[in-house]
């Protein structure tokens, strides 16, 4: 079960990474941190799965939004932050907490913000905090999650961001890409 769960949580963490538009990495952060939160209870690690439940949340709060186009207002982000070290501290298991804790204040930050490009900068520095605390606890195939996460937004940074490409990068790939079916009518021959 551990290693299925870690490997849905690489496959979601990707296809999030590598999204062009804000609402489509925000519905598949919803789902990776559901893959999550199931992972650190596996692991033991509650103050993490809870932190995890909260992120779904904001997750699914921040997706609303960007779909509406519209910035969540400044207390909406306290609320989450807050609630994020509130569950630290009343579930505190040791020192551990908080490399997960100061990984999702910033993805939290970050994705609050209007512009998908420092979304994609907070997912860069989310993961290093994650590598450490997953390494330490022994999720070792999701540490392959966190430095696939790292890469993907790095590499999607520079690909919209700085090369200000369009084409999404999922296009390029031969499962993404769609049949195109024939709408015309051919004239029937009569011989």
């Amino acid at each position: 079960m551990e290693i299925a769960i870690q490997i849905a949580d690489i496959l979601t963490v990707v296809i999030a990474g590598l999204q062009k538009h804000k609402p489509l990495a925000q519905l598949f952060y919803l789902i990776n941190n559901i893959v999550l939160t199931i992972m650190f209870f596996i692991f033991g690690r509650y103050s993490t799965a809870l932190i995890c439940i909260v992120a779904m949340i904001r997750s699914l709060v921040f997706y609303v939004f960007s779909i509406k186009k519209i910035k969540p207002n400044i207390f909406v982000l306290i609320l989450f932050e807050v609630a994020y070290i509130t569950i630290t501290i009343v579930t505190w298991q040791d020192a551990l907490d908080l490399l997960p804790l100061c990984g999702t204040l910033v993805s939290t930050y970050t994705s609050w913000q209007d512009r998908v490009s420092i979304m994609r900068i907070g997912y860069i520095i989310n993961p290093i905090f994650y590598i450490i605390y997953k390494l330490i606890i022994g999720a070792y195939i999701s540490l392959i999650t966190e430095a696939l996460l790292l890469i993907a937004n790095l590499f999607s940074l520079i690909y919209y961001d700085m090369l200000k490409k369009e084409k999404p990068i999922l296009s390029y790939f031969k499962f993404y890409k769609k049949d195109k079916v024939k709408t015309e009518i051919q004239p029937e021959v009569n011989n």
